[in-house]
């Protein structure tokens, strides 16, 4: 009975010890950036700002959930932050769409309300915005093109080092991969 008893407390033990810790496991910008959401939280509840409370807890969650779906793969950080937040502003720029067409101005309102509200959180992260990323696409194809005009989009991602590139610009890897293709037939093709 003891014997049993020590090994079900030590399998928990265990257990609890191999469970990722993300947050702790995260940059810095990310765990000030979610030490801002909880602060602007308690102070939403404090003013009674529902609007705000509401918006912020989706952020929360939405971010919770990207944390479950990572699990081991990768630690959270500002890029992923950065992603999140977008996906949010398109889901709220749908919904206006959607709510426009309907003729429910009502919900439009508290749609965009919610929008803005998730970007000023957007704007406090360190991240680069999409027309830096854009800029540093054009003139890396530039200085490749110039180089070898016949080069193809996957050799140049092949031989540029994406992780270095995404850190000097200041975005993530997935960023950078986008950019790059987006350009691609905008530099080469002139």
């Amino acid at each position: 009975m003891y014997n049993s008893v020590l090994k079900y407390s030590l399998k928990t033990q265990l257990r609890t010890l191999q469970r990722p810790m993300w947050r702790y496991q995260s940059s810095v910008a990310y765990i000030n950036a979610m030490k801002s959401l909880k602060l602007g939280l308690k102070k939403a509840m404090i003013a009674k700002d529902e609007a705000r409370k509401t918006t912020i807890r989706s952020i929360l969650s939405a971010v919770k959930n990207e944390e479950i779906d990572k699990n081991e793969k990768s630690d959270m950080d500002e890029y992923a932050l950065f992603e999140v937040y977008e996906k949010l502003i398109k889901q709220r720029k749908v919904s206006i769409e959607d709510y426009k067409k309907n003729k429910r101005d009502d919900l439009v309102e508290k749609e965009a309300t919610e929008m803005s509200i998730i970007e000023q959180y957007l704007k406090e992260l360190p991240v680069a915005t999409e027309e830096e990323i854009a800029l540093n696409a054009e003139k890396l194809l530039q200085g490749t093109y110039k180089e070898n005009p016949k080069q193809s989009l996957k050799d140049i991602i092949k031989t540029s080092n994406i992780k270095e590139i995404s850190q000097a610009w200041n975005c993530s890897e997935k960023a950078v991969r986008a950019a790059l293709a987006k350009h691609y037939k905008k530099v080469f093709s002139e």
